[in-house]
């Protein structure tokens, strides 16, 4: 809704001691998402949502028809729909920008093991590696020469075109924003705190 509930200087830092968590625009963008269940009634309830879990993967069941994924969890989960089904960017409301959902592999600074981590990478970012991980778990490899073998899984399940799919994946870095969870320390635990506080929202 065009506003940020964090600082510039917190995604140059990666540390939020504070946050815009109060911003107008923040509040309508949490108001806007409640309004989707309970106004609107087109995004099911958190109830609906875990008696749907229960059957598997909620957008598999066909009783929803949309739902965020990143391109890299849609493939193993949703290979084996009985329909098919279509990606796109995310926009945001505001600007239409996209949050940019990049594939990265990283080495921790006090890592115990960083030269073994290193092989670990270098191992997995071989043009071999990338295909049978892609194969098995449908994964796109941070490795560009990869993307290929790996979009050519897509285009079954979709009835996408390579080139539509590539459009998707590839084609909206200039309009896009990174994910704050590749900029931000303890990511993890900022996350849960947040959906600990919204989730009675």
């Amino acid at each position: 809704m065009g506003a940020d509930p964090f600082l510039p200087e917190h995604y140059k830092t990666g540390f939020a001691a504070s946050s815009k968590l109060d911003d107008p625009g923040v509040i309508a963008a949490l108001q806007a998402t409640a309004d989707l269940t309970y106004k609107e009634k087109v995004a099911p309830t958190p109830a609906e949502t875990k008696t749907l879990q229960q059957m598997g993967d909620i957008f598999a069941t066909g009783k929803i028809g949309m739902a965020f994924k990143l391109p890299t969890q849609a493939y193993g989960n949703l290979k084996n729909a009985p329909f098919k089904w279509g990606l796109a960017p995310l926009p945001r409301v505001k600007d239409n920008k996209t949050a940019l959902f990049n594939g990265a592999w990283f080495i921790a600074q006090k890592s115990k093991h960083p030269k073994e981590a290193w092989e670990l990478i270098k191992f997995l970012l071989t043009p071999e590696s990338a295909k049978e991980m892609s194969d098995v778990t449908g994964f796109l490899v941070p490795l560009k020469s990869a993307t290929e073998s790996w979009l050519d899984l897509f285009p079954g399940p979709t009835g996408m075109t390579k080139d539509q799919l590539r459009e998707v994946i590839t084609g909206y870095p200039k309009n896009s924003v990174e994910n704050a969870n590749h900029l931000f320390a303890n990511y993890r635990e900022m996350n849960t705190t947040l959906t600990q506080g919204l989730d009675p929202l």
